[in-house]
């Protein structure tokens, strides 16, 4: 009976001791597989938060292959030594930024430095005719849409000089600190053996022989005429050549 009793106390001696472990294990377990998913089982894919198109947050694996689509192939083991994954970001905004682009022109400005190159070109013939010269005042201190915007207004308003050469429109073709080209486009006068005085807004336009291409605008008011001249000239004046063309404008331009 005693042997008994002596054999119960020392069970419970171990029992109880073993007992209290195991629940405490069990509890760890529980206690690491709550906070930490999976970190019980070998190595797992880092978890985040990442978010769907319409913004809702949703917890999954980020795994490499994930970013595969940035880093590319190689980039998935970096024991092989290939570009790191700012590397491959680093060039991706290269080339989606090149210094060629419009956005890298755009932080350009025109200087007194900056080459001013017109083409002229005869739009009859096709032909161009390039000249270089010393940058306009006013174009100084431009960007690149400030200056093609200058251009836009011109061209819809050249001056009465640019008309009379036949100025048709321009386009900017180039635009940077060093170099700005400008493509101008003429409907160039053709020669003409005889001529036409006539009137237009009260002053005296000459008119090739097609009596429709205007040849030269001039400054002469048809009011400042002699009346004989004026009743001639609004019935279309005709003039044999450019002598007598260049006599009539030398005896009656102020």
């Amino acid at each position: 009976m005693k042997f008994y009793k002596f054999l119960r106390g020392i069970s419970l001696f171990f029992v109880y001791p073993i007992a209290f472990m195991g629940m405490g294990f069990l509890a760890g377990v529980w206690v690491m597989d709550y906070f930490y998913p999976g970190s019980l089982s070998g190595l797992t894919p880092q978890t985040s938060l990442v978010q769907d198109e319409m913004g809702r947050g949703n917890l999954r694996p980020e795994t490499l292959e994930d970013k595969s689509f940035l880093l590319g192939e190689a980039d998935r083991d970096p024991v092989q030594g290939e570009a790191s994954e700012s590397q491959m970001m680093i060039d991706a905004l290269q080339e989606a930024w090149p210094e060629d682009t419009e956005a890298a022109e755009s932080f350009e400005k025109i200087s007194a430095t900056t080459e001013y190159v017109l083409e002229e070109t005869d739009v009859a013939t096709g032909s161009t005719v390039e000249t270089t010269w010393k940058i306009p005042e006013m174009y100084i201190g431009m960007d690149r849409e400030q200056f093609v915007e200058a251009m836009r207004a011109y061209g819809e308003n050249p001056p009465l000089a640019e008309r009379e050469r036949g100025f048709v429109s321009l386009e900017v073709r180039s635009f940077s600190e060093k170099r700005v080209v400008v493509e101008m486009f003429y409907e160039y006068v053709r020669p003409s053996k005889s001529f036409y005085l006539m009137a237009k807004d009260n002053y005296v336009v000459v008119y090739l022989e097609d009596r429709e291409t205007i040849y030269l605008y001039t400054d002469i008011l048809l009011t400042d005429l002699p009346d004989r001249l004026q009743q001639d000239i609004i019935q279309v004046m005709y003039v044999p050549d450019e002598v007598s063309l260049y006599d009539f404008l030398e005896t009656y331009t102020s």
